[in-house]
């Protein structure tokens, strides 16, 4: 009995569809993280001592005019930035295992590296072979900054401008949050 296997263009279009499918759902969640980050930037910068001593005060979110409890989210931010941080560090590990499989499927089957030009990028093209190296080392500082830093220096900008008005608890929560971001 012969067995049906799939041929090398129905192989060659899923390992292509699953990489492509990756980076477009990689490359979103991280335009919405950093929307997120500068969000609650906004929202911190925004907020002045005079709103945490006067009781059940109400402060107006930028960019999309609603009104919460202030206590409310300096309790949520820090959780809403430590999960997304974490998905997003995930994300990118399974993105990666992606590239390593597209990357062999490539080397295996002698393909034209012509042919991965094609290819929706994660962010920029990753044929570093004709690219100076500064802009190489930009490239990795500006990755190294948006994807590991960036959580860690908005939750400790959090704790260090309104720390003093926390109780115990919250502030145990931010710096809980923030050392294991820097881990992360």
């Amino acid at each position: 009995m012969l067995e049906n296997k799939p041929s090398f263009e129905s192989i060659h279009e899923h390992v292509r569809d699953v990489y492509i499918r990756s980076s477009d759902k990689n490359r979103n969640f991280i335009i919405a993280f950093i929307t997120l980050e500068i969000f609650i930037f906004l929202a911190v910068a925004n907020t002045t001592d005079i709103n945490f001593l006067i009781p059940d005060i109400k402060i107006c979110l930028p960019l999309i005019n609603v009104t919460v409890n202030i206590f409310t989210f300096y309790i949520a931010a820090p959780v809403l930035i430590f999960v997304f941080h974490l998905t997003l560090l995930f994300n990118i590990s399974q993105h990666a295992i992606k590239v390593q499989d597209w990357n062999e499927f490539i080397q295996k089957n002698k393909l034209e590296s012509k042919k991965t030009s094609l290819l929706s990028h994660f962010f920029y093209n990753y044929q570093y072979s004709n690219m100076p190296s500064f802009i190489k080392m930009w490239l990795v500082l500006i990755n190294f900054v948006i994807i590991v830093l960036s959580a860690p220096a908005l939750l400790i900008y959090m704790w260090i401008t309104f720390g003093a008005y926390h109780q115990l608890w919250v502030s145990s929560l931010h710096l809980f949050l923030g050392a294991f971001q820097k881990r992360g």
